[in-house]
């Protein structure tokens, strides 16, 4: 897009950071405040704006994937001046969410007694002690400990959150798409206040529990794809015929870049066995390459695992142009889809730094040019691009027999969440590739895949999908739960692949035999 063509457009959304515009031809687009916007009065910080804009847009990348950013902003109506939010504190936050969607908080006297219950002084002193303290001394010095601590009612807050398990992180849980707000069910849904399902503290705790289990899963899971994919090119370099010149050449490749994630990868590759006898089977003064290809791939990381995968197809590539009769298959066939390992990283990070991952599913907020609900037309160039676009479509009227706009509607809701297309191309990946050249991976993904949608326990801690509390009162909005979203994008997923594989892989097969054959 080029940068000197302005558009036009509102503010329709300002927050503490950030806004929102609207251009005329509809398009939403996030903008950041800057310091200029800023204005203090009366020690009150304003945003200053005017309703009408105009601006650029540039792509920017935001949270693993490329959004539509509007920059150099310029009011061009009446300045308006809004007072800026301030960050709420903590326990002010839990009660305005809590008051949102419906979550119990019990009177100050009612959590008084059940922190005095579970604090009761004469079950804190050990029998122990009796002989050897004043036991009515102690235990008043403890009741007037506790007192003093239930002085307000945010400290009692506090302390009865801490008891029942609940902690700050775990306000994460409470967004639009995990809870229904109140005022939705009742404005949408016709559902009044009084007849609204009443949450409680423990739904939200248990919650986090069936959420670490199953990001535990996707970790697990996304790990077996990298170490699929990368075990698929040792193989290839060290049992097939012309497959280790293809991985030296991408060794040496590693060597001359001036990229400094590959020299570091590289570096940490040589140290892996420097010093050791084991050297002895490189040449790190005049060998050519410096180290095996399988040191290379232990310094690999999902992230950079498409490059190295696109980079061995297109050095096997050139050897069959050179003459070469090297080929890969499978390299080529992930090659050409390997759009679908992109999104797992977002996936694999929050999983690996044991974020929330249910939140970042569900949340509508996860793109920003489709957090105000764009209509459908304005974004369908971007889903089609996505190259399962026109087989989910088919399967979802097909298999799932819902209508076109119905279709459209799940489509659009899954690919614009880059943590639930990331989810459903997961199994995209087990269904379509993994399968293919390893088989006991593959088999155990379904096994563990069978678990996480079990309703069988085998122990009071062993959490489960199924277990997630009814957080949108599915039953009354006539709406899917969390679960059965999760499990219906799984089922997609693998009707997907299965449709790829048997009506256009054999096509494929085909033209690789003749590419292999150098008759294209």
């Amino acid at each position: 897009m080029a940068k000197n063509k302005r558009k036009n457009g509102i503010i329709v959304e300002l927050y503490r950071n950030y806004g929102f515009i609207k251009s005329s031809d509809g398009q939403i687009y996030p903008f950041s405040i800057t310091k200029e916007m800023l204005e203090v009065d009366g020690g009150v910080e304003y945003i200053r704006y005017s309703k009408d804009v105009s601006f650029i847009v540039e792509k920017t990348f935001l949270r693993t994937e490329d959004i539509l950013e509007a920059k150099e902003i310029y009011f061009e109506g009446v300045l308006n001046f809004e007072a800026r939010q301030s960050p709420e504190p903590y326990l002010k936050r839990v009660r305005s969410t809590f008051d949102c969607f419906n979550i119990f908080i019990p009177s100050k006297e009612n959590m008084d007694q059940y922190y005095l219950k579970n604090n009761n002084p004469g079950s804190l002193i050990s029998n122990d002690f009796t002989g050897m303290f004043n036991l009515h001394t102690m235990e008043k010095e403890l009741s007037e400990f506790h007192e003093e601590i239930l002085k307000t009612e945010d400290d009692t807050l506090y302390e009865w959150l801490k008891l029942n398990g609940f902690q700050p992180y775990m306000l994460d849980y409470l967004v639009i798409g995990v809870f229904e707000s109140r005022k939705t069910l009742k404005e949408k849904f016709g559902i009044e206040f009084e007849k609204q399902k009443m949450h409680t503290v423990k739904d939200i705790v248990l919650l986090n529990k069936i959420d670490k289990s199953f990001r535990s899963f996707l970790l697990k899971s996304i790990l077996g794809i990298e170490n699929s994919y990368k075990s698929l090119i040792s193989r290839i370099s060290t049992q097939e015929e012309g497959g280790i010149e293809i991985a030296n050449k991408l060794v040496v490749y590693w060597e001359s870049s001036d990229d400094n994630k590959k020299n570091n990868q590289l570096k940490r590759a040589i140290q892996k066995n420097k010093f050791l006898t084991y050297s002895n089977q490189y040449d790190y003064v005049q060998g050519e390459p410096v180290v095996m290809i399988d040191d290379i791939l232990d310094q690999i990381e999902l992230s950079s695992l498409e490059g190295l995968l696109t980079k061995f197809d297109e050095f096997m590539l050139e050897t069959l142009q050179d003459g070469g009769r090297f080929f890969s298959p499978w390299i080529h066939d992930i090659v050409e889809e390997k759009e679908f390992l992109r999104s797992l990283t977002s996936i694999r990070n929050a999983a690996a730094h044991d974020r929330p991952i249910i939140p970042l599913l569900f949340s509508n907020e996860q793109n920003p040019n489709n957090i105000l609900e764009l209509s459908m037309n304005s974004m369908n160039h971007k889903l089609e691009e996505w190259k399962v676009y026109n087989t989910v479509l088919m399967v979802l009227q097909e298999e799932f027999q819902l209508q076109k706009v119905e279709s459209e509607e799940y489509i659009f809701s899954l690919y614009n969440n880059i943590y639930r297309r990331a989810w459903f191309e997961l199994n995209f990946i087990y269904n379509r590739f993994v399968g293919l050249f390893e088989s006991e991976l593959y088999k155990t993904f379904l096994e563990n895949l069978e678990q996480v949608f079990s309703n069988k326990k085998y122990d009071e801690k062993d959490y489960k999908l199924v277990d997630i509390p009814d957080t949108k009162m599915s039953d009354a909005t006539h709406s899917k739960s969390i679960y059965e979203i999760l499990k219906m994008d799984y089922t997609l997923a693998e009707k997907v692949a299965e449709h790829k594989q048997k009506k256009e892989l054999p096509k494929k097969l085909e033209k690789y035999a003749k590419l292999a054959c150098g008759k294209i």
